[in-house]
């Protein structure tokens, strides 16, 4: 046997992320392991972490992700690792975070650049979640500590809100805006900041395409029988 730090699920996939071993994936419920490894250079995976189908590893060596429940690991930053081991990840949006024996470093899919912040926290960052406008980290020995997302240039864009769980992705977006949390049916529609309607459509899947849209900063409301909600949208 052998000692498990995480565990990650995405479908009737398991991942799990071991001491030593590196990870496994096992398909059908835990009953059979198959060693998921080629490509990972570290064997000590600490956190495992799945956002937008891609499957994160924290390790001495570095940030890997498979994707597509595939079968290589690819290295997307192995500048951590002078910060002990990657201990924890969280997600708002397209930005990335990952808790290390240093603290909190922030990234985004777009790049490979990691923004340091930790000012007043002198702890490595156990586990991170993100609530609201805050994100949290849990330490060792020190309680849990918080830090505003706008600290990292964040802005979380939700004015007024009758439907707290919905989540649009990616924010800015360049072509194609995901929705979560959302009961259909829905109607959309964006305003530019004169105040002009921009498009006003009826929501039928998760997903709305706005490739038309020129560059610029436009508000969107979305609308059901449940409630309204208003949210700041930056177009590519």
């Amino acid at each position: 046997s052998m000692t498990v730090y995480s565990i990650a699920i995405s479908g009737s996939n398991i991942f799990a992320g071991t001491y030593g071993g590196g990870v496994f994936l096992s398909t059908n419920n835990g009953s059979n392991w198959t060693p998921v490894n080629n490509g990972l250079s570290d064997k000590f995976v600490c956190s495992l972490f799945i956002n937008w189908d891609i499957l994160f590893a924290g390790t001495r060596d570095g940030i890997f992700i498979l994707t597509n429940n595939g079968y290589g690991w690819e290295v997307i930053d192995n500048d951590l690792i002078n910060y002990l081991a990657i201990l924890s990840f969280a997600a708002y949006e397209n930005n990335i975070f990952a808790g290390t024996g240093a603290g909190v470093f922030m990234s985004d899919y777009n790049s490979n650049n990691w923004i340091k912040g930790n000012e007043g926290l002198p702890f490595a960052a156990y586990s991170l979640a993100i609530i609201g406008d805050y994100i949290y980290t849990g330490t060792y020995n020190k309680g849990v500590w918080k830090r505003s997302l706008s600290d990292f240039g964040i802005e979380t864009y939700i004015i007024n809100s009758e439907l707290p769980k919905i989540k649009i992705f990616p924010n800015p977006v360049n072509d194609i805006l995901y929705f979560t949390g959302i009961e259909k049916p829905a109607s959309i529609t964006i305003i530019d900041l004169q105040g002009k309607v921009i498009m006003r459509k009826e929501l039928r899947d998760r997903q709305l395409n706005i490739s038309t849209l020129e560059t610029g900063i436009y508000f969107l409301k979305l609308e059901n029988s449940t409630g309204i909600t208003t949210i700041k949208l930056l177009k590519r």
